[in-house]
């Protein structure tokens, strides 16, 4: 908006009160009425820009909040999952190692490697656990995406779906058990 004039009521002290007219002044405690509606409407279109603003700011703040729970959330699955992979390998070394079984038909002691139990519940159980992770990242990459169309970014928006497309294809397989 351009510089609002303002004015000040003068009077011809050998006039009296009834000769009054406006002078522009810049200290004037006066403005037209025209320019006072300009500066309403500019007024509530900067307040409303500010209100929007800041309710994009809120759910932006809202959307990192859950991301750092999300975040938590997985380091503790991934520290779950580093310990029993652990627990696994240990437990595979020891059996190949120290374990001996006797069998009807040898008569001595055998590597207990070639006996040790297949885990496929277990093995399942931490495909899963690992597709959980990943579906993570795909409500991740979905909100962005969706953040970005917001924000008129189709390119971004493109990319950041096509990821989270990607990523629950390499979930599902995870979960089929499919490598790679």
């Amino acid at each position: 908006m351009s510089e609002v004039k303002r004015y000040e009521a003068e009077s011809d002290p050998q006039d009296g009160p009834c000769s009054i007219w406006m002078e522009e002044s810049a200290e004037g405690a006066y403005v037209t009425y025209s320019d006072y509606q300009k500066l309403v409407a500019d007024a509530d279109k900067s307040l409303n820009e500010n209100l929007r603003l800041k309710e994009k700011i809120h759910a932006h703040e809202l959307y990192i909040r859950a991301l750092e729970v999300e975040r938590k959330a997985f380091e503790k699955s991934s520290e779950t999952i580093h310990n029993l992979v652990a627990e696994n390998s240990a437990l595979l070394k020891f059996i190949k190692d120290d374990c001996f079984v006797y069998t009807r038909d040898i008569g001595e002691p055998s590597d207990a490697n070639d006996f040790k139990p297949e885990t496929p519940v277990t093995e399942a159980a931490i495909s899963d656990i690992k597709a959980q992770g990943v579906d993570d990242l795909v409500a991740r990459r979905t909100a962005a995406a969706r953040i970005a169309m917001e924000h008129n970014d189709k390119a971004n928006s493109v990319a950041l779906s096509g990821e989270a497309a990607r990523a629950a294809m390499f979930a599902d397989d995870l979960r089929a058990g499919r490598k790679g």
